[in-house]
């Protein structure tokens, strides 16, 4: 006894074995079934799409269908047998840029209803949401111009996303491009979003695996900038452990570092953190650094920190 249709590879099954007074977990949804598994029992791809057309009707229905079978495939066959085209009330229901392109999903031949392919490129499923998914699964497959653009504009797009999608979906498509360090500093804005809305266990367990080895890295040095202006944020999702092993390391290589941007930033944060900074890494990694800053600072960003803080 069994209930399929069609078969992944898209050849007709056979679904006149299917026994309606079998348990309910073995049978079908009949009030979504195509009209050729009831006429004739036999499913191909085209036979899909119909039960999404019906699908896409009960959404905007209360959760029924068109021809309300409860389940009998003796109702649905008799109340199909009726039906020689889509009744107009059916496509009335439905949103108007849909209502075309519905009816051809309910048609009885099931050479005129769209393919799958075509199916998803209907205008009334198009969102931009979807398409910026689709953009970052297939990122490896653009140049890199292509990937910095998107990059640019993701911020502000990542807002319409809800946090299930972001965490799950988005973030292992932005970490998946940490291989190219070019892209991390476009990278990094959008990340930043995510996490966040990430509370600790979601950083520790899922973020922070990934970003540590970035930690590390100096070039480009809009890396190092970004990552000290979210020091504040990292430091209240991190586990301690990564505190130690990544975060502080990085501020320590970065108060070495001669970019006057880094110095700048790195001469605001240490008083703000010098309570976590161990005795023998601020006698040695930040003290002298400080001492030769206050020097020999050579930018007037640098002066004006060193004039602030005296």
């Amino acid at each position: 006894m069994t209930a399929s249709t069609t078969d992944t590879n898209g050849i007709s099954c056979d679904c006149s074995d299917i026994d309606s007074g079998a348990p309910w977990q073995l049978i079908p949804a009949i009030d979504f079934l195509a009209p050729e598994l009831i006429t004739s029992h036999r499913g191909e791809p085209a036979s899909d799409v119909y039960s999404l057309a019906i699908t896409a009707y009960s959404i905007f229905n209360e959760g029924k269908g068109p021809i309300q079978a409860r389940n009998r495939f003796e109702t649905l066959r008799q109340g199909l047998e009726k039906l020689k085209n889509v009744p107009p009330e059916w496509a009335l229901s439905m949103p108007e840029t849909f209502r075309e392109d519905f009816k051809l999903c309910l048609n009885k031949s099931t050479a005129i209803r769209p393919d799958a392919a075509q199916f998803t490129k209907i205008p009334f499923f198009k969102d931009h949401r979807l398409d910026t998914v689709q953009t970052l699964e297939s990122f490896m497959q653009h140049e890199q111009m292509v990937k910095i653009e998107l990059l640019k504009k993701l911020p502000d797009m990542l807002i319409h996303f809800e946090k299930r999608l972001l965490v799950q979906k988005i973030r292992p498509c932005l970490t998946a491009e940490f291989s190219h360090p070019d892209l991390i500093p476009f990278i990094l804005p959008a990340l930043f979003y995510i996490i966040d809305l990430t509370d600790k266990e979601e950083f520790t367990t899922l973020v922070m695996p990934e970003l540590a080895p970035v930690f590390s890295m100096e070039r480009p040095y809009q890396i190092t900038i970004l990552l000290l202006e979210k020091l504040d944020l990292f430091l209240s999702r991190a586990d301690p452990k990564d505190v130690d092993n990544h975060i502080l390391p990085c501020l320590y290589r970065a108060i070495k570092n001669e970019n006057g941007r880094i110095q700048e930033i790195c001469l605001n944060v240490v008083p703000k953190i010098a309570k976590l900074i161990s005795r023998h890494n601020m006698k040695t990694d930040v003290l002298p650094r400080l001492l030769a800053l206050a020097t020999t600072g050579d930018t007037l960003a640098v002066r004006g920190v060193l004039r602030e803080e005296g």
